[in-house]
């Protein structure tokens, strides 16, 4: 029995230097897992700053994208803009110079038509002096024919 007591002793003891030793390697283990954890952390952090700074530098960047489109539109509005008043002033000089022609055109026209009626009248005139001109004339004929007529009647008659 002696033997079995020492037989299990030495087992206790082994059992025991086994539960020391992984007591140990647990104590490492954990003190590991605590580095490891830790390490973690700090390189979430980190990573969490890293990320963080990239946010604001491509929020920067997008903001600068931004702005540089909105100069260049703001810049294209204007060239636009100076093109477009460009027109515009041609458009209302051209209109002014139609309106003036018109203007022109109107008194000539009303010019052109009074000259109308005034030839117009005077050709009614003329052709009620010509149509007065020929009913003398005719006139005169016809007196000229009968005293004609009666002169060449009495020159018969002395003859005969």
């Amino acid at each position: 029995m002696k033997n079995r007591i020492a037989e299990i002793e030495a087992q206790l003891r082994e059992a025991q230097d086994q539960n020391e030793n992984l007591g140990y390697q647990v104590r490492e283990r954990h003190t590991e897992i605590e580095t490891v954890k830790n390490r973690y952390q700090e390189l979430e952090k980190s990573s969490t700053a890293n990320m963080m700074d990239l946010q604001r530098e491509n929020e920067k960047r997008k903001r600068a994208e931004i702005e540089e489109s909105v100069k260049m539109a703001a810049s294209q509005f204007q060239v636009d803009r100076q093109g477009l008043e460009n027109q515009i002033r041609q458009l209302q000089q051209k209109n002014q110079d139609y309106q003036q022609d018109l203007f022109i055109l109107s008194q000539e026209l009303e010019k052109m038509s009074k000259l109308n009626i005034e030839l117009k009248n005077e050709i009614d005139n003329l052709r009620v002096k010509n149509a007065n001109a020929e009913k003398r004339v005719q006139m005169e004929v016809d007196q000229i024919k009968v005293q004609l007529e009666i002169q060449y009647r009495g020159e018969r008659v002395i003859y005969i």
